[in-house]
């Protein structure tokens, strides 16, 4: 397999590699407070749990070329 990323470029013959993740959608559960000047402002850490998004992720190694598609 190694040696296929050795090869040249040709537009025949492409060379691809797929990779998949899952991310999991997060939201603030309070709006950040703006900057003021005598406060720089505040970002609260809690957040609110989301769905999960399937990541795609497709490399064309020899041209330089990557894609990524968001799943349902």
């Amino acid at each position: 397999m190694l040696d296929a990323y050795e090869r040249t470029f040709d537009p025949v013959r492409h060379v691809v590699c797929l990779d998949d993740t899952s991310h999991q959608l997060l939201a603030d559960a309070r709006p950040t407070l703006p900057p003021a000047p005598e406060n720089p402002g505040q970002h609260d850490p809690e957040y609110v749990h989301g769905r999960l998004a399937n990541l795609f992720h497709t490399y064309e190694t020899l041209c330089g070329c990557r894609y990524m598609m968001v799943g349902d």
